[in-house]
């Protein structure tokens, strides 16, 4: 929620642009610059500093862009969860995996063997390693912490998610 938030109002910055838009094909670049160029101009005419439109865009959501921010974040968070959830429901069980970024930071690299079981990979425990290295369990919860009295009891008023600080899951 926090990063999001911060995603929202956040300046132009020309490197993380750039590094964005080399993915995109070239034919769809017209239509992204044009809502780029939206977005900075709403940014600057609002009274947060906050873009029109940022994220995962779900059903409703033009109704949920003047509630405060970390309200709108977090509901961004939860319909992805949710539609996820939905279609990868409607897989054979065998065909996808679930497991927390709480679960993943706690074991990186047992989880790491695990999703490589489930895709048919024989990883060694070196490439494993390699590839969590750089990840830290301390990160869990930062969004929690991060926000402010209000916004916490916001988001657990509203959306039921648990907002105390000893609280991981959400």
């Amino acid at each position: 929620t926090t990063s999001a938030m911060q995603r929202w109002t956040s300046k132009v910055d020309l490197s993380y642009t750039l590094k964005k838009v080399r993915y995109l094909p070239p034919s769809d670049l017209p239509f992204y610059a044009f809502r780029f160029l939206q977005n900075r101009l709403s940014q600057r005419r609002n009274r947060e500093g906050r873009m029109a439109v940022w994220g995962p865009r779900f059903s409703g959501m033009n109704d949920c862009l003047n509630q405060p921010l970390a309200e709108l974040c977090a509901r961004q968070w939860q319909r992805s969860i949710n539609k996820a959830r939905h279609d990868l429901s409607a897989l054979p069980a065998e065909r996808w995996m679930e497991f927390s970024y709480e679960e993943f930071t706690a074991q990186p690299a047992a989880m790491m063997e695990q999703v490589g079981r489930f895709l048919g990979e024989d990883w060694t425990p070196k490439s494993i390693e390699d590839a969590v290295v750089n990840v830290r369990a301390s990160s869990v919860g930062n969004w929690k912490r991060k926000l402010n009295a209000e916004d916490r009891e916001l988001l657990a008023s509203e959306l039921g998610m648990d907002t105390r600080d000893d609280a991981c899951s959400s």
